[in-house]
């Protein structure tokens, strides 16, 4: 029953991982006046509170640009080390797993790019990354705290 319910889990993470994939990709692939346009909408919906964090003065589209990757990568890694830790070799590949695929897909985003008439940059594969190890680093935190207190519950 147990590894019933594993591989139940495992595959919903996977399907929400592929969907996100496909969402970054998705962005990647719209044309500068798409994306443009895009952007523009996050940022006056968003505007409120990133003039809080931010300052009204520093709010501009490429900073929604950047905050964007960074988050939609900080989810693709939450996913990916999830992913990883549910397989099989959990323990001892799922962290190194999770960052290459990660940064494999932040390459391949950029490449995208060339098609949809934007350039690639390699600053912006390096934020992504940076977002992928940002979740997979909190997807650690979070297992590790979730562990301890099953441990502390056997107990």
């Amino acid at each position: 029953m147990k590894d019933r319910q594993q591989t139940v889990k495992r595959r919903v993470l996977i399907v929400l991982l592929l969907l996100t994939l496909a969402f970054i990709w998705g962005q990647s692939l719209l044309s500068r006046q798409d994306s443009a346009r895009e952007s523009g909408a996050v940022l006056e919906f968003f505007r409120p509170l990133l003039s809080l964090l931010f300052g009204s003065e520093n709010i501009t589209e490429h900073l929604v640009r950047k905050l964007a990757h960074f988050s939609e990568y900080t989810l693709f890694g939450i996913e990916l080390l999830l992913v990883f830790k549910s397989g099989k070799k959990r323990k001892l590949y799922a962290w190194p797993a999770a960052l290459l695929s990660g940064l494999a897909a932040a390459a391949v985003d950029e490449i995208l790019q060339i098609f949809s008439g934007r350039g690639p940059a390699v600053s912006d594969v390096l934020l992504d990354f940076a977002g992928v190890f940002t979740g997979s680093v909190l997807a650690l935190a979070v297992c590790a705290a979730a562990g301890a207190v099953r441990r502390r519950k056997e107990r």
